[in-house]
């Protein structure tokens, strides 16, 4: 969250809906798994969202699943609102996010958030 100088503090901690917005740290809790994800497929159904991240692995690169996040529509629409922002302000601060023009081409996105 924004300080009122457009800076990302910890104080500045900020619930928004159920998704609580901070500058950094992870959960100290060794109960809550730790996992990297290099990829995503997201599923949309009457039920919710499924987002299955995934880890490129092997020669050529395969995606393996690593895990399953199943959230609702309106969670959803909430953290990409919210991620949006929370991108726009650090590539505001830090630069821009350096993402291969082929990429964005095969997912039919473009670069603006």
């Amino acid at each position: 969250m924004s300080n009122g100088s457009g800076d990302i503090t910890p104080e500045t901690e900020q619930p928004v809906g159920t998704i609580i917005v901070t500058a950094g740290g992870l959960p100290n809790d060794p109960a809550v798994p730790d996992i990297y994800a290099d990829g995503a497929n997201i599923q949309v159904t009457l039920g919710g969202v499924n987002i299955i991240f995934t880890r490129s692995m092997h020669d050529p690169p395969t995606p393996v699943p690593v895990t399953v996040v199943r959230i609702s529509a309106s969670q959803a629409l909430i953290l990409t609102q919210v991620l949006r922002r929370v991108l726009t302000t650090y590539q505001q601060q830090i630069g821009p996010i350096a993402i291969p023009d082929a990429l964005l081409e095969a997912l039919h996105i473009g670069r603006e958030l």
